[in-house]
């Protein structure tokens, strides 16, 4: 027996009804326990800590009481299945994401970028938080809806959530959410960037989840090269939530910059948030 059914016979045990799931997120298959209670939704609660506490010699008692903690922080969620079944709320929420090529069974598209590709989720509220579900099929076909209509709709609503920022902006305001006072004030921030040819951008959505998929706003970028008198870009993909721009004029090794990405993902990102171990040349 396994020490994830282990720790199943513990929690069942207990009374508890729950089950075993194989998570796939970007590519990455991760091993999750979900606790049935009240409401609709049942989050998954992912084993990998808790199966390294176990090896470490942690009694499994302990580890389903931390297990059954978090399920109770989480219980009474539910979703709204009417509005996930809707035609309008579909158009209204549905969002573009991008990872890994894979072989999950998604509404999906490859992209001009070797090795990633895009799919459709909707955004859902669950209790006052925001969460996602991947599009499948079957909810096309209970509202009636057709692959060619949602992805149209789909990009326009990417459209007006692209959001291009300096990435010196988007590091002070990381330190500020953090409690950490930059030390420097706007004006100065402008100051220390004003040689545009050293500035580097991050492209997100206004949310800045799943925001890589910005990338794919071509219309937006190019109206954003023209304001910076460029052509093209390096493409370095940081995170499923957000791309870098690096303006073409800037002289780079093109080399350097896909081995830089490289050892980053490997180091700093973790394997769910990755996309590929490369950087791309773009054209607005």
């Amino acid at each position: 027996m396994t020490t994830e059914e282990r720790l199943l016979n513990e929690i069942s045990e207990r009374g508890y009804d729950a089950r075993l799931n194989e998570v796939i997120k970007n590519g990455v298959t991760r091993k999750a326990i979900a606790i049935t209670g009240k409401g609709n939704c049942f989050p998954n609660i992912y084993l990998d800590k808790f199966l390294e506490d176990a090896e470490n010699g942690v009694e499994l008692s302990l580890i389903a009481d931390k297990i059954l903690n978090i399920a109770a922080e989480h219980e009474g969620i539910s979703i709204d299945i009417e509005n996930i079944l809707n035609r309008d709320y579909i158009l209204s929420h549905v969002c573009i994401a991008v990872q890994k090529e894979s072989t999950e069974e998604l509404i999906k598209r490859r992209l001009d970028f070797e090795g990633l590709e895009s799919y459709l989720y909707l955004r859902v509220r669950l209790e006052g938080t925001e969460g996602s579900i991947k599009l499948k099929d079957i909810i096309l076909k209970h509202a009636e809806l057709s692959e060619e209509e949602v992805w149209e709709q789909a990009e326009k609503n990417l459209k007006k959530d692209t959001v291009i920022e300096p990435i010196v902006d988007v590091v002070f305001d990381m330190m500020k959410s953090c409690g950490r006072e930059p030390g420097f004030s706007h004006e100065q921030r402008r100051e220390m960037m004003a040689d545009s040819d050293k500035e580097i951008y991050v492209i997100t959505n206004k949310a800045k989840y799943y925001g890589a998929s910005a990338i794919l706003d071509r219309e937006n970028i190019k109206a954003f090269a023209e304001k910076c008198g460029v052509r093209d870009f390096i493409v370095i993909p940081s995170s499923k939530h957000e791309m870098i721009l690096v303006p073409g004029r800037m002289e780079l090794d093109f080399s350097v910059i896909c081995d830089m990405v490289k050892e980053i993902n490997e180091t700093m990102v973790s394997p769910e948030d990755r996309l590929t171990d490369r950087a791309y040349r773009l054209t607005a």
